[in-house]
């Protein structure tokens, strides 16, 4: 996230600058009222109105209209960067020890994820300038009130006492709903997600009512959190957007209105204090509305934060190269799932020589599967070591460990898409002809013959046997050429 900042500062600048004069545009109508009205008008010197109305709407216009067209350049650019923080996020998660896999849902993974998070750059962006150059403005609102009657302007100062204890107290809310709406959010893509993916059992057990009232329970919890958050917005846009601003509004014209049957002011100068009061609660509301708006992007935003801060394995994959001339050996290896905590492999020592067929047997759960997965370095031993050729394989580039070895997993998985597309993805320059030999070796040459190399074969691949996913999986690893 920081790299993001860093490109955001520039932008800021500008952001301020042009909300900026935006700002103190649209004073120049205010500013110009008063001797419209109290000396222009009575002579009838309909040149000067006729000049100043020009120039009080013309310039405002105009910085309206640069303002409008910064805007959608930097919406399009916040959009970008959004995406590639996205990207930043999926390759990070991506990189992650197989461990954390273990203890979270890929569909929650997925969801939070892909969080947008386009609000929370175009707040640091363009907004918060604005709330700096709105207080800026506030400020010479202030010296204009001032300068008309100082009661005027203490009066105004009294919003601030009012509103921020409940900015305080309704942002901490809001923060604490907002995060419970995400992890509902997360959990209903994952109820959605196990239903599709066990639909054929979800069938035969004839139970998709259940996985239906899961869901039901799911959104019910989402919907009450939804309904508090609602709830607290529209009473803090009630207040700040109508009931403040409408009180504030008459004590401030009752208040001038007195000053001009005293004489203390003219009528031309209370037209422009109820103008330069009406501003201030309008910037008022916006500050307001931008905290709680950067509160609530800011939940949204914090996950990916997280997940971006989150060390990966490449910071720990080895310096050594790749060389096996003679054996793998596991020496008073021991290993345990962090989610189970129960000894898998208990001082085991195994050998694989080089050129040799080699099969391990045994009950369910004894570790047949967990012997690959630490060779392939998914998880790391507890104790004991792994060598090839007699060098620490923690010590050899994971890159080169992971390209050198083949993995046909019990359950494969293949992308949605066609069996050329699948086996590209372990080999991306692989020519046609090589790959249709490989499948030949496979005995799959004549169900991908011709044309049917280039169909899609379902999400998952379920418009294949098992046997044929098998056999695809074996091709990708003969593609690769582990050693």
């Amino acid at each position: 996230m920081e790299s993001i900042r860093k490109k955001l500062r520039p932008l800021q600048g500008v952001s301020f600058a042009l909300s900026m004069l935006v700002q103190l545009g649209g004073l120049i109508p205010l500013y110009c009222m008063p001797r419209i009205i109290d000396q222009w008008i009575p002579v009838g010197n309909l040149r000067q109105i006729y000049l100043s109305v020009f120039v009080f709407c013309g310039i405002p216009l105009l910085l309206a209209a640069v303002y409008v067209v910064y805007k959608l350049v930097l919406l399009v650019y916040t959009k970008k960067l959004s995406d590639d923080l996205r990207l930043q996020c999926f390759a990070n998660l991506l990189h992650q020890p197989m461990a954390f896999f273990d203890e979270a849902h890929s569909a929650e993974l997925a969801r939070k994820c892909s969080q947008e998070a386009s609000d929370y750059i175009t707040i640091e962006a363009a907004d918060k300038p604005k709330v700096w150059s709105n207080l800026c403005v506030c400020a010479a609102l202030m010296v204009l009130l001032w300068r008309i009657h100082p009661l005027l302007a203490v009066g105004q100062l009294l919003y601030f006492p009012l509103m921020y204890p409940l900015m305080r107290v309704c942002g901490h809310k809001l923060e604490e709903y907002i995060s419970q709406i995400l992890t509902g959010n997360a959990r209903r893509a994952k109820n959605m997600q196990e239903g599709f993916h066990a639909i054929r059992t979800l069938k035969a057990f004839q139970c998709e009512d259940v996985s239906v009232a899961r869901l039901e329970e799911t959104q019910r919890d989402i919907r009450r959190i939804w309904t508090k958050d609602v709830a607290l917005e529209n009473l803090i846009g009630g207040l700040s957007s109508s009931f403040l601003p409408s009180v504030f509004y008459g004590v401030t014209f009752v208040l001038s209105a007195v000053l001009v049957i005293r004489g203390d002011m003219t009528v031309g100068l209370l037209t422009a204090a109820i103008g330069y009061s009406s501003r201030m609660h309008a910037l008022f509301h916006t500050l307001l509305s931008t905290f709680m708006n950067q509160k609530k992007a800011k939940t949204e935003v914090a996950v990916i934060e997280r997940y971006l801060e989150m060390p990966d394995e490449r910071q720990d994959a080895g310096e050594r190269a790749w060389k096996f001339a003679s054996e793998i050996r596991f020496e008073g290896v021991s290993f345990r799932y962090q989610e189970t905590q129960e000894e898998i492999l208990q001082n085991v020592s195994l050998c694989f020589p080089k050129g040799k067929w080699i099969g391990i047997h045994g009950e369910s759960g004894v570790g047949k599967t967990t012997v690959l997965e630490l060779l392939l370095r998914f998880y790391s031993c507890q104790s004991g070591v792994i060598c090839v050729d007699g060098v620490d394989i923690r010590s050899i580039r994971l890159d080169e460990v992971r390209r050198n070895i083949g993995y046909v997993p019990q359950e494969p998985f293949l992308l949605e898409g066609s069996a050329m597309e699948n086996l590209c993805l372990a080999a991306p320059t692989a020519s046609e002809e090589k790959i249709r030999a490989v499948l030949s070796a496979v005995g799959l040459e004549a169900k991908f013959a011709g044309k049917r190399l280039y169909e899609r074969i379902g999400e998952s691949g379920l418009n294949l046997s098992g046997g044929e996913r098998q056999r695809i999986t074996i091709a990708q690893c003969l593609l690769r050429g582990a050693s």
